[in-house]
């Protein structure tokens, strides 16, 4: 597999979980439960930091 191709392949998944991430921000801003289902190595943590982070940022005096 060439060195474009590889960067290709990245370039569409950091797409798409970037999107994923924007549904989950978009669920806790309209006060909506969410769940993440993938496989390993998908980026569910990474995504679950992204949701923390935005909590601290805009809604951490409620939920304090």
């Amino acid at each position: 597999m060439s060195e474009e191709h590889k960067r290709t392949n990245y370039d569409l998944a950091k797409a798409e979980a970037e999107k994923v991430d924007k549904q989950i921000i978009s669920a806790l801003q309209n006060g909506i439960s969410f769940r993440v289902e993938a496989g390993a190595g998908s980026g569910k943590t990474y995504s679950l930091n992204q949701a923390i982070e935005w909590i601290q940022a805009n809604k951490w005096t409620e939920y304090r």
